[in-house]
Order: structure tokens, then sequence, then C-alpha cells
């Protein structure tokens, strides 16, 4: 099958007929179709007559006879090293739980995103299944000849009535076809379909047994997002996290269609203010996420506050840290920075009082005529040059300099 790769926001997959390294109309046609069925952002996936341009997506799209990959950019231009990046936002932000050691592999990194996944998920899975496969308590109701548990007393008062010589008994009933399992058994059966990596190929027949007697009835996306772990099946979790990407994603979004259609896609803009959010915390204990104590304005009619303010994070409430994946251009008016971002946070300025610095981020994007972690652009109200807002752009794919890039912002823009 036909494997195409593109840079998100950068690169283009052009549309031609019989080019390996392009959609064919007909190919074109069906990602459109699948973009509108599935209700994903129309605006941020172009599909012109000559190209598919993808904004703010990364992730992975199955057609019936191709897959498209969409990566995020890194300075290098190197689809393994951009994976790697891919998968420390992933494991950062709460979207897998992996060891650096399991993503370093360059063999691994040479595979496409479902391969990487998929991989992952059944390395961690047999691991844990050589040790047993989750057991559930289900509490059962039934009525014996010798006494199992404890006796219904109720139930078997009646049953004594009736001269019955039967005993009605409640008992805890251990077993394996439960809502967890269930879950791994539909993302074993998924990757059968659609994966090629012998290794995994092998992990998965040689799993797939363990899990004949778990039904393939179908999960809820209730029971996949609220999935309760205790100190039986918490060793699980890490591959549940994995596989409920694999089975209906709860990164941004998962789809599947007809025709083989599927997708595991991740919104940038959320993968990146996630990321930041746990850099801030990396550097300080003082973080408040998306505040939501003020408001813009008061309705003098009904005395109802209206406006949210919703700031990104608030540190030490002196700074407010807005996160914008955007391209930083400095070569445009206001360096790239729209209308509508200042006049947001002018009004976190301006009713957040204790606040004195509000700081658009920007990831980097690896321009020549500037550096990452430094202050582009500064604003101050007018009449109060103590209230600024500023403008930074962080390196997002190297941990190490992002964090100092933060603890910097963060240093130089609290007081005391």
């Amino acid at each position: 099958m036909k494997h195409l790769i593109v840079t998100e926001g950068f690169g283009a997959i052009g549309i031609k007929e019989a080019e390996e390294d392009c959609l064919t109309p007909g190919e074109a046609d069906e990602l459109a179709d699948y973009v509108i069925s599935k209700d994903l952002d129309s605006d941020n996936i172009f599909i012109s007559r000559n190209e598919v341009r993808f904004i703010n997506y990364v992730g992975y799209i199955r057609l019936s006879s191709c897959s498209i990959e969409i990566l995020p950019k890194v300075q290098s231009e190197n689809q393994e090293h951009s994976r790697s990046v891919l998968l420390n936002l992933l494991n950062r932000t709460g979207f897998l739980k992996i060891k650096e050691t399991e993503i370093s592999a360059q063999t691994l990194l040479k595979e496409n995103l479902l391969e990487i996944l998929g991989y992952l998920f059944m390395k961690k899975l047999t691991q844990e299944i050589k040790k047993g496969l989750y057991q559930s308590y289900e509490i059962e109701n039934e009525q014996l000849h010798s006494i199992r548990g404890k006796v219904d007393v109720k139930r078997q008062m009646r049953n004594s009535a009736a001269k019955s010589t039967s005993v009605y008994c409640e008992f805890d009933h251990f077993q394996t076809d439960n809502p967890l399992n269930r879950i791994f058994k539909m993302a074993i059966q998924k990757l059968l379909k659609n994966v090629k990596f012998r290794e995994t190929q092998r992990l998965l027949l040689n799993s797939i047994v363990y899990f004949d007697d778990v039904s393939s009835a179908s999960i809820s996306p209730y029971q996949l997002e609220n999935m309760h772990f205790n100190r039986n099946n918490r060793r699980f979790y890490d591959s549940y996290l994995l596989a409920k990407l694999i089975v209906s994603g709860t990164s941004s979004t998962f789809q599947s269609g007809p025709l083989k259609n599927m997708s595991i896609l991740f919104k940038m803009n959320e993968l990146f203010e996630e990321y930041i959010v746990y850099l801030a915390k990396e550097c300080t204990s003082d973080v408040t996420v998306k505040d939501r104590s003020h408001r813009l304005l008061v309705n003098e009619k009904t005395g109802y506050k209206n406006f949210l303010l919703e700031p990104d994070l608030l540190i030490n409430k002196q700074l407010i840290i807005d996160t914008k994946w955007k391209r930083y251009d400095p070569a445009t008016t206001s360096h790239g920075v729209q209308r509508n971002d200042l006049y947001q946070m002018y009004a976190y300025l301006t009713r957040y009082e204790q606040v004195q610095t509000v700081t658009l981020l920007y990831p980097y994007d690896f321009n020549e005529k500037f550096k990452s972690g430094e202050c582009l652009n500064t604003w101050h109200l007018d009449g109060n040059p103590d209230k600024k807002i500023e403008c930074y752009t962080i390196d997002y794919e190297n941990e190490r300099k992002s964090r100092e890039e933060i603890r910097v912002i963060i240093r130089e823009n609290l007081s005391g």
C-alpha cells in the first residue's frame, strides 16, 4: 500500500494520476468525503484541485488504497526525528505512558505512526498478560445444591417454604470477559488488519489466544473514557492508554469508516498547550491551568457576569502564558501577532490586577533571523508601562532546551 508523508503546516501532498508520491484524484475525493463524514475540521484540511495540506493536525489517516502520515516540523527535516518528537509530546501530555528508551530505537522510528503505536501497545500488553489477564469480580446469584459464598436469606426463606433442597447463594465470580479486556481484544483485532511490522504481527498472533473467552461486544465511548483502575488492574494502565488510541482515540480525534478508512489524529494546538503546561509545572509549583476566576463584564440589567476569561496558564498569580500554535513570522505586520490575540491579552492584563506580564508563546520554526527563548516583541498599556504583553517562541523539539526557556520566562517575569 502506498504511504505518503507530509509536514504539518509546511508541506503538501500533490494530486496527480499514477504518481507514487501523490494522491490520485480518486483518493483525494475519498479523503474529502471522509473529512466531511467524520466531521473533521475541514478549515484545517485543505483539499484543492492540485494538492492537500494539513494545518494543526498530525497523525495517521488510512484510506482504502493508501495511508497518510502527518508529522510535526523539526529542524533536521528527518522523519525519524519528527516521529520521536511527536511521541515525546504525546508522552509528556499524557496521551501515552512510555519510556524514552522505548521510542529511541531507530528501526522502530522508521515505521509509520500506527505501526509504532501498535508495537508499543503489544510490547506492554504482552508483558502483563504473561502474568495473567485481568479478572474482575462479578457478583452472581444462583440456586445451588451446596453453599457457596453466602446464603441469600430472603430468597432462601421463600425457597424453604416451597420445600426445595437447593440453596440460594450469592458469591463473587472472577471473569475475564470485562470491559478492559474487551478494549484490548478490539485493539488487537484492529491491529491484525492494519499493521505489517513483523514483530508486531508475531506478538498479536501470540496474544489473541488469551482473549478467546472475551466477547467482542462493543464498548461505548463513555466506558472507554471512564475505565476504573484499582490495585488489581493498575498494571494494565499504560497498555490501556495505547489501546484507547488504537480503538477509538482519546486524542483529539479518532475515526473509522467504510472502505478500511481510519484515522488517529491529534490537534497540535492542544498538544503544544499541554506540553507547555507540563514544562511550567516542572519549573514551578504554582501553576493554574485554564483559570476561570474572572469574567470581563457585568450586565447591569441582569447582574450576570459575561465573557469568561480563561488564560492557558496563570503562574504565581502574576504571570499569564497563552500558547498559540501559529507561525511567528517577523517579516509580517506586528510580527504575525493577530489583532484578536492582542485584544485577548489586553483583557487579561486589565482584569487580572496582580498580573504584570502576559506572554504570547509560539512554536519556534527555526528561523535564522531570531533565536528561540528570546523576547521578540513587547507592548505596554497606554498610560501604564508596568503592564506588558511579550512575545516568545520556544524550541518544542528539544525538551531540555524548552524547559530552560520556560524557566527563564517565569523567572524574569515574577517579582519577589
